[in-house]
């Protein structure tokens, strides 16, 4: 039962972060349903020439600096929660720190995920590069690395996908 006794005992400004954490998650939310939208539109409107293995491990090893700086950017944004709601306990922060290990460690273990070849460029994780952005190609043991100004995408070497790349970059 709400008790509104309790309730008027908290502080203004409790009740501020209070809802700002809230319209926070919420927007969260929306902000990844948009992504989610906007990944499937792309992948309908473009023609989708071959599926790849795009390699996680070599890929994120590769991209630490932004990878490093989303995570602590969400552990922050939960310790903040944590803060907000006035319960934090080291449990909770043991907690959240072994869920993020985990997830990235299955991430890694998991070690691949998929890309597209499309005429208009790559469609990696939502995001469609285009071949005029591929500033070098390197091959490494069974891998072709792609080089962006930002990143470097690491595609496993199949049978067929080196030569798809090369005709694609040849024309831009």
């Amino acid at each position: 039962m709400f008790n509104k006794v309790a309730f008027m005992n908290i502080p203004m400004m409790d009740l501020i972060m209070i809802v700002i954490a809230i319209i926070i998650t919420i927007g969260s939310f929306l902000f990844i349903a948009y992504l989610i939208f906007k990944y499937s539109k792309i992948k309908k409107q473009v023609k989708i020439i071959r599926e790849v293995k795009i390699n996680l491990p070599k890929m994120l090893k590769s991209n630490m600096i932004k990878n490093s700086f989303l995570i602590i950017s969400l552990l922050c944004f939960y310790f903040g929660m944590l803060y907000i709601a006035g319960e934090l306990v080291i449990s909770h922060i043991l907690f959240i720190a072994i869920c993020w290990i985990v997830v990235f460690l299955y991430i890694i273990i998991k070690g691949e995920t998929r890309g597209y070849i499309c005429e208009e460029g790559l469609l990696v994780s939502g995001v469609l590069y285009s071949w005029k952005e591929f500033k070098d190609v390197k091959i490494e043991d069974n891998y072709i690395i792609l080089t962006t100004p930002i990143h470097k995408i690491v595609i496993k070497k199949e049978k067929g996908v080196e030569n798809i790349l090369k005709n694609y970059l040849k024309r831009n």
